[in-house]
């Protein structure tokens, strides 16, 4: 099976990831993985920082709907999707073109 890449369109990260990683204490590293309100909602040092969607994933989900044919009806698991951005647009998006 050949090999795609989904997420080609999404844009290109702006921060230095090794001065956030040395930023991170222990105990910022230890609540973080709890994977709890402080990991989503709470200050950024902590994971997603209240991380708000801006729309990022719109052009991703379109094409994943179109490359495996997916419509309204169909299920998708999707391991490891954190807040479901990806997903709500899925579903909202396959609702929309059927």
């Amino acid at each position: 099976m050949a090999e795609i890449n989904l997420l080609h369109s999404l844009p290109k990260g702006k921060r230095n990831f090794a001065v956030r990683a040395d930023a991170k204490t222990d105990e910022h590293i230890r609540i973080s993985r709890e994977y709890g309100e402080m990991y989503f909602d709470g200050p950024r040092e902590y994971g997603y920082g209240g991380y708000r969607y801006d729309g990022r994933w719109q052009p991703v989900a379109k094409e994943i709907i179109s490359h495996f044919g997916l419509k309204a009806g169909d299920r998708v698991l999707d391991v490891g999707c954190a807040k479901g951005f990806l997903r709500r647009i899925q579903a909202r998006s396959a609702t929309l073109n059927n």
